[in-house]
């Protein structure tokens, strides 16, 4: 498991093809407890030694002990030795409004809770939780080379979520920055379920 640590930003600038996106910030250890299974071995990928010792102590303390490298530095060596790079661009809301408004194709995931989900979503928006996506994934009848747009409360889960779903195939992702709060924030139209 290539367990990158970096910011959503820095993981869709750039990062190791199949690398699952965990940043440091945000409920670091829980997500990766869940996300990664307990038997794996794991190569961090980070901008500094010290992140990939917190990141070392974090996942530790959920049981996962089993690393076995790292890459500090961010994706520089990686890029140096002319390696392919996989990206996930990064949108604003005020672009995803556009791309709904515009784009018949656009699938729009939502990886929240369901509590979440049902205080209201993006239009379009199809729940699908993080913790359970990759079992879900092939019962949400989406098209992997057709744009899809992922978006959760802050931008964090669906940038793990977009790395979830680079390794299932997808090739046209979409993360939203700022997620659903800056959506009602920028004061969008928000759906309810029905």
């Amino acid at each position: 498991m290539i367990l990158d640590v970096r910011s959503a930003g820095e993981f869709g600038a750039g990062h190791v093809p199949v690398a699952l996106n965990v940043g440091l910030g945000g409920q670091f250890a829980s997500w990766a407890g869940s996300l990664i299974p307990m038997t794996s071995s794991i190569v961090i990928v980070a901008d500094s030694e010290a992140q990939v010792d917190e990141a070392q102590v974090r996942l530790a303390r959920v049981g996962l002990e089993n690393v076995k490298g790292y890459l500090a530095g961010g994706m520089n060596a990686w890029q140096e030795a002319g390696l392919e790079l996989a990206l996930v661009p990064q949108i604003s809301v005020n672009e995803l409004r556009e791309l709904i408004e515009t784009r018949p194709n656009l699938q729009v995931i939502d990886v929240r809770r369901p509590a979440e989900y049902q205080s209201g979503h993006a239009p379009r928006a199809v729940s699908a939780q993080l913790a359970t996506l990759r079992e879900k994934l092939s019962q949400l009848n989406l098209r992997p080379t057709e744009p899809v747009a992922v978006i959760c409360a802050g931008g964090f889960r669906s940038s793990a979520a977009t790395s979830l779903m680079q390794q299932a195939g997808f090739t046209n992702l979409l993360n939203v920055t700022g997620g659903t709060k800056a959506w009602i924030d920028a004061g969008y139209e928000v759906e309810m379920p029905a």
